[in-house]
């Protein structure tokens, strides 16, 4: 009989979404499975859901049941296949274009509505936070006013993971993915229960970024955006904790 699974990777803008993504579709491909990616339909709908207000007069209501039609659709696709079926979600925070953090995607929600149709694996992506600031440095009127905000993405992201049960995450560091590629393969490979081949075949997708802020950004802004990601933003972001290190 087929299943139908979800992950869903949280993490700040700039954190390597783009980077993982790759890896988890094609380490899942080798494994047999179906993989969905790139749902602009669901996006939207999340969005909907989470950061406008009413959107095109729909209730809340009403977005939500066009979510669930949207997994019970998915897991009749898996069932009638007789294959896994994974969906993999990589929405960062904040969401887009909506800069607002009071406006943000909902992981219990999340969970309520995903929950009943499919089994759910969660992935908290995490990078140096100045690292992701550099990766966008034009957003938000500027880099400092871009660190601000995701400072406050950072805490919203460790207030929505509080929520889960440690066992049932697993936290990425970017810096794992780049530098260490086959221990991390051996995590996501349990985590997700599949080979480690097949995630270290999926590493074949990694594009690694070119930038580094410590060899490319003037030291008197490091300086700044350091005192803005204090030590304990920076190094001691609590959820790690919950999680193994690989980088330990």
């Amino acid at each position: 009989m087929g299943q139908l699974k979800y992950i869903f990777v949280s993490g700040v803008e700039g954190c390597g979404h783009h980077g993982l993504n790759p890896v988890l579709v094609r380490a899942l491909q080798e494994s047999g499975a179906d993989v969905v990616h790139n749902k602009r339909r669901l996006k939207r709908l999340f969005n909907w859901l989470w950061c406008h207000r009413h959107p095109l007069g729909l209730t809340r209501s009403v977005v939500r049941n066009l979510a669930e039609r949207f997994f019970r659709h998915q897991r009749a696709l898996a069932e009638r296949s007789g294959r896994v079926r994974w969906i993999i979600e990589d929405n960062s925070f904040p969401a887009g274009t909506y800069r607002d953090m009071s406006h943000q995607w909902d992981l219990a929600e999340m969970r309520e509505i995903v929950g009943p149709h499919a089994d759910i694996y969660l992935l908290a992506l995490y990078r140096h936070p100045i690292a992701s600031t550099f990766s966008h440095p034009q957003f938000d009127g500027g880099m400092l006013a871009h660190a601000e905000l995701l400072k406050r993405a950072l805490h919203y992201v460790q207030g929505q993971l509080e929520q889960v049960d440690p066992n049932q995450l697993l936290v990425v560091r970017y810096e794992d993915l780049v530098q260490r590629p086959q221990r991390l393969a051996k995590a996501l490979a349990t985590h997700l229960g599949i080979e480690p081949a097949h995630v270290t075949t999926g590493f074949k997708e990694l594009r690694p970024s070119k930038k580094d802020w410590r060899r490319d950004m003037p030291a008197e802004q490091q300086t700044t955006l350091e005192q803005i990601f204090n030590e304990r933003t920076a190094t001691g972001w609590a959820i790690l904790s919950g999680s193994p290190s690989l980088a330990d």
